[in-house]
């Protein structure tokens, strides 16, 4: 074999394996020049990735899953870990994946797994029975793994751990507690808002009747009189700044 021949195999058979090698920055990949790497220039580069049933791109800068050629399409394992993939928009091509592995990325949000998601809900991506997204930023948000239990049924493995038979059940109620937590904390920051708002109002109106009332007041030199919370009628209305309370609920409140 000619020595630019056997240099160009070795290349690509260093590729090929790369997942052994230690785990290379995000910031200076050899493979990433342009800004960006997508599937199918690597593909393009070194076709031993690929070996009809699996793709294996494990440490090579990948950034997009671009849409393949149509024979790629069967693949039943996909080895993307340890890139630079912030979604997984593109899954939704491989409508026999068995295994995605894709830890040690950059996904950081649930939003980023909406192509996945859609895919298998829609039955276009149904085969997926196990799928890692350890070491990616997401990871490490509330109910994680419940959020992917709930919204992938048909997962058996996530991250290395058997799915029971029973956790998409407990997860769909994890996610529906969460949500409720979540209304409450807001509906709670919102009053305390409207609660400081109205102090700061009754402030600035004693302040502007100390004013107007000049020498005939007796607060004229001192400071300005606290707020008066013996009429609730009168706080509600500075509280209810938005009109956001009904007749009913002020009634109860009085």
């Amino acid at each position: 074999m000619e020595p630019h021949k056997w240099q160009a195999t070795l290349k690509c058979t260093k590729a090929s394996v790369g997942h052994t090698k230690p785990r290379s920055t995000h910031r200076h990949h050899p493979f990433r020049r342009s800004g960006k790497v997508k599937l199918s220039a690597l593909l393009s580069q070194c076709p031993s990735l690929f070996d009809n049933k699996k793709i294996s791109a494990v440490d090579k800068g990948l950034t997009d899953i671009d849409i393949l050629p149509r024979h790629f399409h069967h693949v039943k394992t996909l080895y993307l870990s340890k890139n630079c993939l912030r979604s997984l928009q593109g899954m939704q091509q491989f409508s026999a994946l068995v295994t995605l592995a894709a830890a040690d990325n950059l996904i950081d949000s649930f939003d980023q797994l909406e192509f996945l998601t859609m895919a298998a809900q829609a039955h276009t991506l149904s085969t997926l029975r196990a799928l890692s997204l350890e070491g990616n930023p997401i990871a490490r948000l509330p109910n994680y793994r419940a959020h992917i239990v709930a919204h992938l049924p048909g997962l058996q493995m996530l991250d290395g751990r058997a799915i029971g038979p029973d956790e998409p059940q407990q997860a769909v109620q994890a996610l529906r507690h969460q949500e409720v937590l979540m209304a409450l904390m807001l509906t709670s920051a919102c009053l305390v808002h409207k609660l400081s708002i109205a102090v700061q109002m009754q402030r600035v109106h004693a302040e502007l009747k100390a004013q107007v009332l000049g020498p005939w007041g007796q607060h004229l030199s001192g400071p300005p009189p606290p707020p008066n919370t013996s009429d609730p009628t009168r706080l509600l209305q500075l509280w209810d700044y938005e009109a956001s309370l009904s007749i009913q609920v002020i009634s109860e409140v009085i």
